[in-house]
């Protein structure tokens, strides 16, 4: 729950041009809590063009699902960020 609420909180900053602010506070939230492969989907997605980012930066997206992807415990969060990550790579 607290993660959902600080991803949203998040966006709200991220869609506002706030990015400085929006990364700050997932870089904090992401320090304390090692297994939150769906803080870094979420977040690559706020970068990922292919999604309609307003500020879209492919390698960043690249780089924020590569973090997903070694943080997941659970195969499925594994499966979900590898997909997008090859989704770019191979764009």
């Amino acid at each position: 729950m607290k993660e959902n609420l600080t991803r949203v909180q998040a966006e709200e900053l991220f869609h506002q041009g706030r990015i400085e602010e929006a990364n700050q506070i997932l870089e904090d939230y992401a320090r304390k809590h090692e297994n939150c492969p769906w803080l870094f989907i979420g977040w690559g997605d706020l970068y990922n063009p292919k999604m309609g980012s307003l500020h879209p930066d492919k390698q960043k997206a690249k780089e924020l699902y590569k973090e997903a992807i070694k943080r997941a415990v659970e195969e499925n969060d594994r499966e979900v960020a590898t997909a997008r990550f090859y989704r770019l790579e191979n764009d």
